[in-house]
């Protein structure tokens, strides 16, 4: 059963139950990402844009963009990101993304590149940066709803393990918990996109038939 790990009060906890775990946790950029990864994190990071059931790239943590020339991207980021610690996001801190996933060996195997290939960046202004691809990639702004705003600081303190398990984000539902089967998190005031509960709890129910019955019970609400 599902119901002893999310024994909460009902009405002020979204309750989520999913198939599985994410292989990586809290790390964003390591070698598996998007299914069923983005499940586990949309509540609580802040994907870079995001893609409409139209197709349409959508501004989200990145408020503008424009193709500059072929291969080169400016972005514009909002300036009212907060992280969990209080801090603030700026282009320094994205631009610390880029580097590690252009100069690590784990950053160089992150899923993401799978599909979104950097070549450089720069700093151009306090939420501003130019990202350089390889070759012409019309498509590269949809491309960057599977990044998302971690505090490089944070990451770079703790190392890939302890952050996987106790992230530092900037979304509306800051991860109190990370265990093998559950993730918790409350929600966090300073977020730009307000949390809709207290409090959210996802939990990892393999089969199939065992969450439909908690649905069914009132036991999750998803």
């Amino acid at each position: 059963s599902a119901g002893g790990a999310i024994a909460q009060d009902k009405s002020d906890t979204i309750r989520v139950a999913m198939y599985t775990q994410a292989s990586t946790r809290g790390d964003v950029y390591g070698k598996n990402y998007i299914w069923p990864h983005m499940y586990w994190w949309e509540g609580s990071y802040d994907s870079f844009v995001r893609v409409d059931d139209k197709g349409r790239t959508l501004p989200f943590a990145v408020k503008s963009w424009k193709n500059i020339n072929p291969t080169t991207w400016q972005i514009t980021f909002r300036d009212d990101i907060t992280f969990w610690n209080g801090k603030k996001n700026t282009a320094e801190n994205i631009g610390k993304t880029m580097n590690y996933l252009l100069n690590t060996d784990a950053g160089r195997a992150a899923g993401v590149l799978r599909a979104s290939k950097l070549a450089s960046y720069r700093v151009v202004g306090p939420q501003t940066l130019e990202i350089v691809t390889p070759k012409p990639d019309p498509i590269f702004m949809p491309k960057l709803a599977a990044f998302y705003v971690v505090d490089m600081a944070a990451f770079e303190d703790l190392g890939i393990g302890e952050f996987s398990k106790r992230p530092v984000a900037s979304g509306p539902f800051e991860i109190t918990s990370w265990s093998d089967q559950e993730q918790h998190s409350k929600a966090f005031a300073a977020s730009w996109r307000p949390a809709k509960a207290k409090n959210m709890v996802i939990i990892e129910v393999p089969e199939a038939a065992t969450r439909l019955a908690a649905l069914q019970s009132g036991e999750v609400d998803i």
